[in-house]
């Protein structure tokens, strides 16, 4: 957040495989908001041999034109996760056709050092194994 109070928050997602990055994407910056909605499918590629060693890490950030942009918050999903990131995860690999959303809470930040904020993020998740077929088959023409 900058002194005008308001934020330019994107998504940065990555790929984790045995606490290694392997891939990482973004979202796009929702200009002066605090509430952004982004309404983006951030898809990764994961064989279904390996996905038990998969985990996302989620990192809300802020975009600084000067200097770093800052970290809001972050949460994991995956079978490394927390509880509920892990809940979620195997609820996604339960119902691949299914897409599975739930509220994700972000670590607790600090704005300006004196105010004690709690974030949270809602993440929908699909285990689909081919999207493309998945979204023309789901789509009308």
């Amino acid at each position: 957040m900058d002194i005008t109070g308001a934020s330019d928050p994107y998504v940065k997602v990555s790929l984790m495989c045995e606490g290694r990055r392997l891939k990482k994407r973004k979202t796009s910056t929702k200009r002066n908001t605090l509430n952004p909605v982004y309404n983006e499918a951030i898809v990764f590629d994961v064989p279904p041999e390996n996905i038990d060693q998969i985990n996302l890490s989620i990192a809300v950030m802020d975009y600084d034109r000067v200097g770093h942009n800052e970290v809001i918050g972050v949460c994991q999903v995956g079978n490394d996760a927390e509880s509920l990131g892990r809940d979620h995860w195997n609820e996604m690999l339960s119902y691949p056709r299914k897409p599975i959303a739930h509220w994700h809470p972000l670590a607790e930040v600090r704005l300006f050092s004196c105010f004690p904020v709690t974030l949270i993020i809602k993440i929908f998740l699909y285990g689909i194994t081919n999207w493309m077929k998945f979204y023309k088959q789901n789509t009308k023409s």
